[in-house]
Formats: structure tokens, sequence, C-alpha cells
């Protein structure tokens, strides 16, 4: 129900079921299928940053802390209504997915694998995943899903309330 403070999210056979938690920080991994580098591209990697902070800011989720790589990403988002959190990432994933599938001629293709996602417990969870998410992006990971330039050398940002 919309507005509710939980929110279990399963697709098809998928188990376990997302667990989403209105105004609970989220740890968010999702790979692309086969690990295959489609996001290597700088302008994948922008274009993919630019959709996310674009549908966050939509479904009023804050990002705190995320780092996008070349097969992968990582982000520790905070979701205002917990129905949000699981529309938000089927449409980030769609979207990309047929972005990409028409830039490269793949018709169809199946792009990303899935996504794991974990309720943060302990404020020593968070700063173990803000720093996790810091030791992991590479030089020229992609920074700023609020719609700004990326800065190269950049890996993350840590936005506050």
């Amino acid at each position: 129900m919309p507005g509710d403070s939980a929110f279990w999210s399963s697709h098809g056979n998928h188990r376990p079921p997302h667990l989403y938690i209105a105004g609970a920080l989220h740890m968010v991994t999702a790979s692309l299928r086969d690990h295959a580098p489609r996001m290597a591209a700088p302008e994948r990697k922008d274009g993919f940053c630019q959709l996310l902070g674009e549908l966050c800011l939509e479904c009023q989720i804050v990002i705190v802390a995320w780092v996008i790589l070349n097969d992968h990403y990582h982000a520790l988002l905070c979701p205002e209504s917990a129905d949000q959190m699981g529309r938000m990432l089927g449409r980030l994933h769609r979207i990309s997915a047929g972005r990409w599938n028409r830039e490269d001629g793949a018709k169809s293709r199946s792009v990303w694998y899935q996504h794991w996602d974990r309720v943060m417990r302990s404020e020593g969870d968070v700063y173990s995943r803000i720093n996790y998410i810091h030791r992991n992006g590479p030089e020229g990971a992609a920074v700023r899903p609020d719609g700004g330039t990326s800065t190269a050398g950049s890996t993350t940002s840590i936005a506050t309330r």
C-alpha cells in the first residue's frame, strides 16, 4: 500500500523477497548479466548516474553514497516511502537496459542479472558500507547522480539530509 512504512517486493519466483522500509538505509548492489562491462564507457556511467539521480528524486529516495563500476554498482539509499524503492530499481534497470540495447543494436538482450539489498541495522553497518563504496571506486567512476558533471578520479559522494 502506498505510504506504508514497510513493503515486501517479490517478482515471480524470486526468493527471498526484497524488504524495503521507509526511512531506513538500504545497501543495493546490482550486477550486469555475465559481468559484461557494459558500463565501461564514461558516457554510460554518466548516463546511468544521471538516470539514478532523476529516478531517486522523482521517487523521493535519498542517495547517501554510490559507485558505478564497469559491470555493477553499489548505492546506499533511503526511501521516503517503502513502496517506491522496488519501483525505482525496476525502472532504473528497465530504462538503462533499453537504452543500451538500442545503442548496441541488441534487441531484447538480457542486461541486468539481479540485485541484492540489505537494510542497515546499525551505525557501524552504515559506515562499513560507505567505506566499502569509497574503497571500491576506480579512477573515473561516475559521480553526481544529481545530473552534474562527472569528475575523473572521484568515486563516490555523500549527501546529508
